[in-house]
């Protein structure tokens, strides 16, 4: 087993450590490398299904390969559900499938996830990178301290109709937190009784993410959501209440003001210094492929260039991917701002996905173990302190 390991491991960190290379320089993960690593995966895994089969004949060893075969579906899968939400692009969605299709069971010991074990990867992944950005955040608002007071002055942000629009905004912010901390008890209650599953301060933590996701969603699909939203928190209270049961409201409004106060103050954080610190301006003609659009200018060109249907343009313009432009929406935008060669657009830097995986799949190898038994412990602290 160890050799069969080894095997893995070999092309794995090669790809790795190109992928991480290329992503960081070019911003580009090469397909042609996930390809030739997807199809030296399943030549090894056939190679030893067959020797296995013929000659040594172990139950241990068909039932580690049929785990570490739906690990490999099951990230793949994951992978292109993050992508298609837009968090990453199409390469770092095939690489991190590349992952869990290749990375040995064996690491991924201390919280294992039956069938999909490689879920600690992302774990690994996301908490150093969002550690990364937030301490880059610190130091982008140390050294543009003075900038940032001037803007705030300029815009007279402290204004009684921005406060009133701030207010509307942490408003929205906490009923989507308690709304969805409601949805996420009602699934325990019923879990609980029904699979005997005791809950966790991550496991809670993630469902809260993914459900203010849906709901986000769901609004701008059709705006009775926000009624709805405000009815069931409304009858959920009120229900609490008039049953006296006031402990369990207190400890509801307990955990619904740390996550507000906690999630609240990091997206906020960390949102002003991506719009402020990994964005620049590049004029329009210089457009190319691969650029990140920001979110503002996603939409001011959709609409933009929605009213050339004459020309069939705004067809390109419909699902813009978080891999960036492509090569016919760069063009598009070359041509549409061509009379005007300095008027300016908004790019975001992208994110180095890649090398945060190859930092994720190397702490599992040397630790044998994963980053979520602590913040398991640490969402716990604060839940149930």
């Amino acid at each position: 087993m160890n050799f069969l390991v080894f095997l893995f491991l070999i092309p794995l960190f090669f790809i790795g450590i190109t992928v991480a290379y290329f992503d960081f320089k070019k911003g580009v993960i090469p397909n042609k490398i996930i390809f030739a690593g997807f199809l030296y995966g399943v030549i090894l895994y056939l190679g030893v299904f067959f020797i296995n089969f013929f000659y040594l004949q172990s139950e241990n060893l068909s039932f580690y390969l049929l785990q570490a075969f739906l690990n490999g579906v099951f990230s793949i899968l994951v992978g292109y559900l993050i992508w298609k939400i837009n968090f990453w692009s199409a390469g770092d969605g095939k690489l991190f499938g590349l992952y869990g299709f290749l990375l040995p069971l064996e690491f991924y010991s201390g919280f294992y996830i039956n069938y999909f074990p490689a879920f600690a990867l992302l774990v690994n992944l996301f908490i150093p990178l969002i550690c990364w950005i937030f301490l880059q955040a610190v130091i982008y608002v140390f050294k543009k301290r003075k900038s940032i007071k001037n803007f705030v002055k300029e815009k007279d942000l402290l204004k009684l109709r921005n406060l009133k629009n701030w207010g509307k905004k942490i408003m929205y912010f906490i009923t989507s937190i308690t709304l969805a901390m409601i949805i996420i008890r009602l699934l325990f209650v019923f879990f609980e009784k029904i699979f005997k599953i005791t809950p966790n301060g991550f496991v809670i933590f993630l469902l809260l993410f993914s459900t203010i996701y849906g709901l986000d969603l769901l609004k701008k699909k059709n705006y009775l959501v926000e009624f709805v939203k405000y009815f069931v928190i409304f009858v959920f209270f009120g229900t609490i209440l008039a049953k006296g049961d006031f402990n369990q409201f207190f400890s509801l409004l307990k955990t619904i003001a740390f996550f507000a106060i906690f999630i609240g103050f990091l997206k906020s954080f960390l949102m002003l210094y991506i719009r402020k610190g990994e964005t620049e301006e590049i004029r329009a003609v210089e457009a190319k492929e691969g650029m990140v659009l920001t979110k503002e200018w996603k939409r001011y060109l959709s609409e933009k260039i929605s009213k050339m249907t004459k020309r069939g343009k705004d067809k390109h313009f419909k699902d813009m991917k978080a891999e960036g432009l492509t090569k016919e929406q760069a063009k598009i935008i070359r041509e549409l701002f061509s009379d005007d060669k300095k008027y300016k657009i908004e790019v975001c830097n992208t994110l180095p996905f890649a090398l945060f995986m190859f930092f994720s799949a190397g702490f599992s190898v040397i630790t044998y173990t994963n980053l979520i038994p602590f913040v398991v412990e640490f969402f716990n602290f604060f839940i149930y302190f």
